[in-house]
């Protein structure tokens, strides 16, 4: 017996009304592609007016001398290096676990 396709009532369209509001803007101050000025959009952080607390203001930016990136380097590649440790030691275990119990 062959049934015959139904017809599927479509779903009444509701009326969404789009007021302008934006919910979230995604807008990042300082992007080449942001502009403040454009129309039909609401300007965000200092071209609406923010003033940065004065903590940002004044912090500076302090440079590391040669010994001090080296440690900050070494250290990395140490933490790095464990980190891969790890991972070699749980394929490890893997494979000894694949062979040994597993492929017998």
């Amino acid at each position: 017996m062959i049934k015959k396709k139904q017809n599927k009532k479509k779903r009444p369209a509701h009326d969404l009304v789009d007021d302008g509001r934006t919910a979230a803007p995604m807008d990042i101050d300082g992007m080449p592609w942001v502009s403040g000025n454009r129309p039909g959009r609401q300007a965000t952080g200092e071209a609406a007016g923010w003033q940065a607390p004065e903590a940002l203001k004044q912090h500076t930016h302090t440079t590391l001398s040669r010994q001090e990136t080296r440690r900050l380097i070494t250290s990395s590649l140490l933490v790095a290096l464990g980190i891969g440790l790890i991972y070699v030691a749980a394929f490890g275990l893997f494979l000894w676990f694949a062979i040994s119990v597993w492929l017998r």
